[in-house]
């Protein structure tokens, strides 16, 4: 999911879960547009 869209930088979100629904791993990251 995408957490904070902006004109220079947009901050998004990944949640991975197994089918039970039980937290597999979680990543943040961070995004600049060049040009």
């Amino acid at each position: 999911r995408v957490l904070k869209s902006g004109r220079r930088a947009g901050i998004s979100e990944i949640v991975v879960t197994n089918q039970d629904g039980k937290l597999i791993a979680k990543a943040t990251g961070t995004t600049i547009p060049v040009g």
